[in-house]
């Protein structure tokens, strides 16, 4: 049996970028704010690519297409995670939070992520109808 994959949350906002991973049963190891566009085009890449070889697992990055500066910079953001385009262990999943959110629960405990976990949820099941 294979394990999960890794789903990381790419929230840009201004002025920062908020990054989120949760791990199966570890929980969230990960959570970050950085700056809202990186100095070099091949930083998201590496930067996924690096947690996806971290814990040997694949991983989905999903995107908030809702998200001010990928809303303001979709090209960027497109250019941005292209490269991930070539590796079969990283897929990218572009997403919305039009749906409404879920009933609060202690699985992110950082004020401001609780969109994080909206994107996750909308990732792995699709459209809540």
């Amino acid at each position: 049996m294979s394990s999960p994959p890794l789903w990381l949350t790419l929230e840009a906002h201004t002025p920062y970028i908020q990054i989120l991973l949760p791990v199966p049963k570890r929980g969230t190891v990960l959570k970050a704010r950085l700056p809202p566009v990186p100095a070099m085009t091949p930083a998201v890449s590496l930067l996924v690519e690096s947690l996806s070889a971290w814990y040997g697992m694949p991983l989905y990055a999903v995107v908030d297409a809702d998200a001010q500066e990928a809303r303001l910079q979709p090209g960027l953001w497109a250019k941005l995670l292209g490269d991930l385009a070539f590796n079969p262990n990283i897929a990218v999943e572009w997403t919305s939070l039009q749906c409404p959110p879920p009933p609060r629960d202690r699985f992110l405990e950082w004020e401001g992520f609780a969109s994080a976990r909206r994107l996750l949820t909308r990732a792995a099941t699709g459209p809540q109808r």
